[in-house]
């Protein structure tokens, strides 16, 4: 427990000036949005806030464009600099900055709902991660990237972005449901069963909509394994077998779930599939049970294919499109829509300011969707530059923008602010992990094709081996499954983990005997035919089917060995680090490597964490969307989060001497010098005299350790959690 006490940080500075537009002829877009709203301070008898300060803006910046604090040397950077378009300069290269994607990903990782563990995704959650990052690092056009989602088929290796069906795998219609949420902006889960009652939207409305993606299908089928299964159903269903070819005709099909199983949940295909409508329908317009033609629920009509659905879906013609995404945009970078709820429009909504809004879509359509250029024009206005505004906002209350609203961090923002002062690196992509995926996702890629490039006879061959040692290990692990349950109940963890190992080991034999006989015969025919050369290139044909440790769904593709490697080469890297910081004293750095290997190697961003983080990570704590729904995140304090903060893991490696904050404090001789760098790392300004004075006699009596107690003194206040 720190001893130090959370005091009250005094108010952040303020000018009185008030900013001036130029003649309303000459107005960019920036000020022409600041005009709009102009006009309605009169109208509505609004104050609007004074100007924020260097210190408010450098901060707000950093969180709302990058996700995070700016570093100490970022943000005293900032406030020494004396050129007067200093902001729109940050703005522009926060834009450019690996830290918008990481921020900017959490967005819409919350309103994709990407799910790492939903419907057996977790292997293709990786690249429909990338997908989206991708987009967002090339910015490309919000309308491509809408039409990317609901057009893409085929594999993982083709596109991280058939992650967007697999996430709703086995439901359809849900997947439409979303669709219309998310980028129309329009709730239309009620008429999945009955006219909307609230709404115009009929149940028959909504099944012409769900027919035009009703032919997205995720479940893996080999063509050569439903001839293969074809042939073992139609054998066993006249009963031409003796029973002991059926049970290894049967072993075969066991086997064969075997080889195909790194494949299950990689794949989205479209199949000619007619929905049909419900059972229990009850309208007169239809009977139970008749199929569904597609079409559009309103504006232009669309021909009855998935890329005609989408064109329609993306159009500046929409009449809901643009609206959607210039009103989810605005709300982000002002804390409140000028429609709010921004995803249950109604027939009946109107925008706080309507002539704005229109503005705004305008500007999106002129843009062609470009978002960055978008948010650069919203993060330049007046309005955003201005302090925040401390009262709440009620529901179906009116906002009428004196200055964005004042919002505490968001769990990723706080995770990431912390990271910053963690890790040298916070911008930096994970390299090691993002090889590491790509390397497994080219593994499953070399298996498809493997599997592809043997003949029906060869398959069987190989298949009638694998079945030879799984029908020899059965019985046995038939017995340990047995013997497991008996440990188990017996509470004996030890015979439990003992027994486990054989088991597992009877499933690595089966696995090793598919590689044997199924993968690298394949693989070995495609390198022959120079198909492995031309679909892989040269040097991946040259290589074995996978690489040591890229392939764990693969018995011994991974050895104790090249986890020691690896290890030892995280160790080289942490070193370099440390020369690089300095560190030349052996003991230093030895200490310094330990705090690396335990503490920053997990401080990554958000971003790059598993989606969404297990259930009691910091970032769960602190509110982060479990992603069962859309846009499902929180920002309620709690008990917990109050444990993080005093006396968690994180907060206190903040002080240990080897983290950016503790190195940079240590580095600093003076009192003033330590609390301005503590000062400017947390709060991104330097302490006023009153917080000197007030200081110095905890400094004076406790020594080094009142600098710790200050650090989480500051991280408990709500000046360091809240965006101002």
């Amino acid at each position: 427990m720190r001893t130090f006490p959370v005091f009250v940080a005094t108010a952040l500075f303020s000018t009185s000036s008030l900013f001036a537009l130029p003649a309303a002829e000459s107005l960019n877009p920036s000020q022409q949005i600041d005009a709009l709203i102009q006009k309605g301070y009169a109208e509505h008898e609004v104050t609007p806030n004074e100007p924020a300060s260097d210190e408010v803006m450098v901060r707000r910046l950093y969180l709302d464009l990058a996700g995070r604090i700016p570093t100490g040397e970022e943000a005293g950077a900032y406030l020494s600099s004396t050129d007067p378009a200093k902001a729109q300069k940050l703005i522009r290269d926060l834009l450019a900055s690996e830290g918008y994607v990481n921020h900017w990903f959490n967005y819409w990782a919350d309103v994709l709902r990407l799910n790492r563990t939903a419907n057996n995704s977790g292997f293709v959650a990786p690249y429909y991660a990338e997908f989206i990052k991708s987009a967002l690092r090339e910015n490309r056009p919000y309308d491509e990237f809408v039409r990317q989602l609901l057009t893409t088929d085929g594999a993982a290796w083709d596109s991280g972005a058939i992650g967007y069906y697999l996430r709703d795998r086995g439901m359809p219609l849900d997947n439409m449901s979303n669709t219309v949420r998310i980028f129309l902006g329009t709730r239309l889960e009620c008429a999945q069963c009955h006219d909307h009652p609230f709404d115009t939207w009929t149940q028959m409305d909504y099944y012409h909509m769900a027919a035009f993606s009703y032919d997205m299908q995720s479940n893996y089928r080999s063509p050569i394994g439903e001839n293969l299964m074809g042939v073992i159903r139609k054998k066993q269903r006249f009963n031409t077998m003796e029973k002991e070819e059926r049970a290894q005709m049967t072993a075969m099909r066991d086997a064969f779930q075997e080889v195909v199983r790194p494949l299950r949940y990689t794949s989205i295909k479209r199949e000619d599939k007619t929905l049909k409508l419900p059972d229990d329908y009850q309208y007169d317009n239809a009977k139970p049970g008749d199929a569904v033609e597609p079409k559009t629920m309103f504006g232009a009509d669309a021909a009855p294919d998935l890329d005609s659905y989408a064109a329609w879906m993306t159009s500046k013609e929409n009449p809901r499109f643009t609206t959607v995404i210039a009103n989810r945009l605005w709300k982000q970078v002002f804390g409140i829509g000028l429609i709010e709820p921004v995803d249950e429009i109604t027939e009946m909504t109107n925008a706080s300011n309507p002539e704005l809004m229109a503005y705004l879509e305008s500007q999106m359509k002129r843009l062609d969707y470009d978002l960055k250029a978008f948010l650069e024009i919203l993060y330049n206005t007046q309005t955003y530059q201005r302090n925040a505004s401390r009262e709440e906002v009620q529901p179906g209350e009116a906002y009428y923008f004196p200055g964005p609203v004042l919002r505490r961090m968001s769990a990723g923002q706080i995770w990431d602010s912390f990271v910053t002062l963690l890790n040298p690196e916070p911008d930096a992509r994970p390299g090691k992990a993002v090889a590491a995926a790509e390397n497994q996702l080219l593994t499953v890629h070399k298996i498809h094709d493997s599997i592809y490039a043997l003949e029906t006879e060869e398959l069987v061959e190989g298949l009638k081996a694998v079945a030879e040692t799984s029908v020899k290990g059965v019985a046995r692990n038939r017995k340990l499954t047995e013997q497991i349950a008996a440990a188990r109940k017996a509470k004996d963890e030890e015979l439990v983990r003992k027994l486990s190992r054989e088991a597992n080991g009877f499933r690595n034999d089966v696995r090793s005997q598919v590689r044997e006989h199924i993968y690298e015969p394949g693989w070995e025919k495609l390198v022959a035919s120079g198909e492995a050369a031309e679909v892989f290139g040269a040097e991946v044909a040259a290589g074995p089917i996978a690489e040591e440790g890229a392939g764990r769904m693969m018995a011994g593709m991974s050895s104790k060995r090249g986890s020691v490697t690896k290890g030892r080469g995280e160790m080289r890297d942490y070193m370099l680090k440390g020369q690089e910081l300095g560190i030349t004293d052996r003991q230093e750095m030895r200490g310094f490597v330990e705090f690396m290997s335990k503490m920053v190697s997990q401080a990554q961003r958000a971003a790059n964490l598993p989606s969404p983080a297990p259930n009691g990570h910091f970032l769960r704590e602190f509110g982060q969307s479990d992603r069962d729904v859309i846009e499902n995140a929180n920002d309620e304090a709690s008990l917990p989060q109050a444990l993080q903060l005093l006396n968690g893991p994180y907060a206190e490696a903040l002080t240990n001497q080897y983290g950016v904050l503790g190195r940079a404090v240590q580095s600093e001789e003076t009192p003033d010098a330590r609390l301005d760098v503590i000062y400017l790392s947390l709060y991104s300004r330097y302490p006023t005299q009153a917080e000197r004075d007030y200081i110095a006699p905890f400094v004076e009596e406790l020594g080094s350790e009142a600098y710790v107690d200050l650090v989480y003194a500051i991280l408990n206040t709500q000046q360091f959690l809240f965006v101002q």
